[in-house]
């Protein structure tokens, strides 16, 4: 078994389930400038979420509920599945977070991600 996917098992088996939630094409109005998005596409996935104490990440201030963490690249590619900023996550209680950051993870098959509630 490739490392990535090994290690792909070991995230899905001590994180947490989430969804990623992607929204559709953006339309906007040009005469009442209101922005329109098209339907929603959630993938089910799950990532390994920590809380961030306080600084910067990527020269962006840390705030109160911003988390940091990994999603499975090699799952999410194998759904056809790619992540963008300003995506979402969604927690099992419900808890919704836009992704601030995503950058392919040093390890192959993982994204870093930080996102914010």
């Amino acid at each position: 078994m490739p490392f990535s996917s090994s290690m792909a098992n070991v995230l899905r088996i001590t994180g947490e389930v989430l969804t990623l939630r992607q929204r559709g094409a953006a339309t906007t109005n040009s005469t009442t400038q209101i922005t329109t998005y098209g339907a929603n596409t959630d993938t089910g996935t799950y990532g390994l979420l920590t809380s961030v104490d306080s600084g910067s990440i990527d020269g962006i201030s840390v705030l109160a509920n911003d988390l940091k963490g990994v999603l499975p690249k090699v799952q999410l590619d194998g759904e056809g599945v790619t992540p963008v900023v300003g995506d979402f996550l969604i927690r099992s209680d419900g808890t919704v977070l836009t992704i601030l950051s995503l950058e392919t993870q040093g390890i192959a098959g993982f994204y870093r991600v930080r996102a914010r509630a």
